[in-house]
Parts: C-alpha cells; structure tokens; sequence
C-alpha cells in the first residue's frame, strides 16, 4: 500500500454549468428510467400471472426474487469497478443492458424466458444509481452536491409515476407485452445519448484528495463489513426496502383484484400518490438535511430510524 499523501482539489478542465445541469438532468433521466423499469411488472403483474397460470408465490418469485437478488449481489463488483474505471461508460453500458432485457421481458412466451430478462434487469441497474451517485460527486463541488443529489432523488418519484400511469393506460391500451418494450427502446437510445455526450469527469477535481493504494475486490470487502455503523445502515435499509417494496409491489394487484379495477385504472390512482408525494417528501427531506440542525451525523440516522 501506497503511504497516503495530500492532493489539493484539480482546477484543470472543471465543467461549466450548462455542463454541470446537463450532466445532472441525464443522470435523473438514468434514475427514472431504472425506477420505472423495476416497477412496471408490478402494475401488470396480474396479467402476467393469469397468462401463465402461475401461484402468488410464483410470480413473486419472477418479478422479485430474480431482480432484486441479482441486483444485490451485482451491486458489490459492478461499483467496486466504478471506484476504479470510466463511469460514463458503466452507466451507458448498464443501461443498455437493463433496456434490452426490459424490451425482451415484453417478448418472453413463458416463465424462464421472463425470469431470465428480468435477472439482467436487476444485473443491469446494479450499475446505474452507484454509477450516478459517483458521477455527479465529480461534478458538484461538496457545498452544492445536496442540492444536484436532491435533484437526482426527483428520478425516483417520476419513474414511479411512469410505472404506475403511463405503463397502466399502455397495458390498458395495447397489453402488458406493449410496456415493457415502451419502456425498454427509449432507454437504449438514452443510453446511446450518454455513451456520446457526456464526458467523464476527473476524479476528486473537487474534493481534497488522498493518493492510496488500491485494495482489491475482497480487501474492500473485508473493510466495509469491519465498519459497524455501515452493516448497521444496510440492514436497516433492507428492512425498509421489504417493507417499501412489497407495499409497491402488490398494491395494483390489490386493487384490481379487491376492486376490479385494470391496470390502467389502478395506475390513475397509484402514479399520481407516487410523484406528487415522492417529489414533495424528496424536496422536503433535501431542504432539511442541508440545514445546520442536521450539521451533526448522527442526527441524520435518528432520523431515518425515526421516519
């Protein structure tokens, strides 16, 4: 390991801010279309269920397990190289590679064909929201990053809004098989946007730098799960993502089947819950932890155990 040395933040080739903004607004754009991606089998998962006669638990299994596993366990080594390689190009790749397997999910005749389009879903946005997070971090300086990770938070409402609304009144319209492939060509052509126009930022150009060695994939493993406080968090998220998730997951399924609603008619009332409420709770929570009383670290974890 190499003895750490003091590197004073990079002035050379810093972005503007029309390429700052633009760079922020394709990176919200890359977080909308994961959302709505990962969230639109929900709304049409009782059709699906029908068309291939499968159990709750079955087609649990296709639309949750085969993502949100592989996401998981993709999720270390796919950021483990965005620590160390160009993450333009990570993002581009995985999302081209979520698009697809988005498009191909409309395309499946049965359940392993489904299962497997849907596990390179999860592969594929294990790289987006880490690669973003860390994109962004080298292109708003530490005073205004709040505000641009804020900003970049707005994907996850709207995406929502796209999976519950517009994907419902496309299946309404033209079938389940129709949203997947709506969502998955606009995806790959974004992918292709970013892959040409973005440009990749130097690293740390303004932060205070440190010159290490570089760990492997098992050394920064071994070093993240020796740090309490983070294993902590992460157990705490996954808590709160099974209760998240399988409150959005099964909610359209519950109002088509308690109230005979259709996918479109269940999107009407789930979309606008989702982005009027997502963008106002995001705003709200980003105003509040970029004053002075959440100065303190620890204040910000009270409150998320508390919410």
């Amino acid at each position: 390991m190499k003895a750490a040395i003091a590197v004073p933040p990079s002035t050379e080739a810093l972005p503007s801010l029309a390429e700052r903004w633009y760079v922020l607004f394709m990176m919200v754009l890359v977080y909308t279309m994961s959302i709505a991606d990962r969230y639109s089998i929900s709304t049409v998962q009782e059709s699906i269920r029908l068309e291939l006669h499968l159990t709750d638990a079955g087609i649990g299994q296709l639309a949750g397990v085969s993502l949100a596993f592989f996401y998981v366990v993709m999720g270390f080594p796919i950021s483990w190289l965005i620590d160390r390689r160009n993450r333009r190009n990570i993002i581009a790749l995985s999302l081209a590679l979520w698009s697809a397997m988005t498009a191909f999910t409309g395309m499946a005749k049965s359940y392993w064909p489904l299962f497997l389009a849907r596990v390179g879903v999860g592969v594929g946005e294990a790289g987006g929201t880490p690669g973003a997070n860390s994109l962004l971090s080298d292109y708003f300086a530490v005073d205004r990053r709040p505000m641009a990770l804020t900003i970049f938070g707005l994907g996850a409402p709207i995406g929502a809004w796209l999976a519950a609304s517009v994907a419902g009144a496309i299946a309404d319209a033209y079938g389940w098989r129709m949203v997947f492939l709506a969502l998955g060509v606009p995806g790959a052509a974004l992918a292709l946007l970013i892959w040409v126009t973005v440009r990749e930022p130097r690293r740390g150009q303004f932060d205070a730098a440190e010159e290490v060695g570089t760990a492997t994939f098992f050394e920064s493993m071994k070093f993240l799960w020796l740090q309490r406080s983070c294993v902590h968090l992460m157990l705490g998220s996954a808590v709160t993502a099974l209760w998240g998730w399988g409150l959005m997951w099964w909610t359209p399924t519950y109002l088509q089947r308690s109230f005979g609603l259709t996918a479109g008619q269940a999107g009407e009332i789930i979309g606008p819950i989702n982005l009027w409420a997502g963008m106002g709770a995001t705003i709200a929570t980003g105003w509040l932890l970029s004053s002075r009383l959440m100065c303190n670290p620890r204040r910000i974890v009270i409150l998320m155990g508390t919410v």
